[in-house]
């Protein structure tokens, strides 16, 4: 049996980590749904796979990033009935863990697939650890994702002495290997 994957990235991390895995050819763009609390961080050739839930932005707020996407399932913003089907296996979930949009949405989105019945799998970005904000937006989302989920975590501060200390440099090499 052909497994169907359906890939969803939240939040800037996540969207550019599952754009990267388009422009390399790797996953079908109609198989992906971006999500964010703003589309700027979305590049415009993206935009028709790309749903805003909420209003602009949780600046590194998981409860706001979580407020939003709670809202926007129940008042029909984000419907994933509609975007998975129902021989599809698998969706993947690929989030930053330490910001606000993806790391506060990854928990609810991944319960909510649960209930209709999808195995999920959680890729989450690991940020570089020097920040109190971020450093308990990873905590937090850590102990609210359910342990059903299968998980991989890819940590962009291993990149940082390869990149020279760029960190944007740092989290392109870990889009290079979620991508390999």
């Amino acid at each position: 049996m052909k497994q169907k994957i359906k890939v969803i990235g939240s939040g800037q991390a996540g969207n550019k980590a599952v754009i990267n895995m388009i422009e390399k050819g790797i996953i079908d763009p109609q198989s992906i749904l971006l999500l964010n609390t703003t589309l700027k961080d979305i590049p415009t050739e993206y935009h028709q796979y790309a749903i805003q839930f909420g209003n602009g932005g949780a600046a590194a707020q998981r409860s706001i990033g979580r407020n939003m996407i709670l809202d926007s399932l129940q008042n029909n913003t984000v419907q994933l009935e509609n975007f998975i089907q129902p021989d599809d296996t698998l969706c993947i979930l690929v989030s930053s863990v330490s910001g606000g949009s993806g790391s506060g949405s990854i928990p609810i989105l991944a319960d909510y697939l649960k209930s209709l019945g999808v195995a999920v799998m959680v890729i989450a970005f690991a940020g570089f650890e020097d920040d109190v904000q971020s450093m308990k937006n990873t905590v937090d989302f850590f102990k609210e994702l359910n342990d059903s989920y299968g998980l991989q975590v890819i940590d962009n501060k291993r990149f940082l002495k390869a990149a020279a200390n760029d960190r944007n440099k740092a989290e392109q090499m870990a889009n290079e290997e979620l991508a390999t």
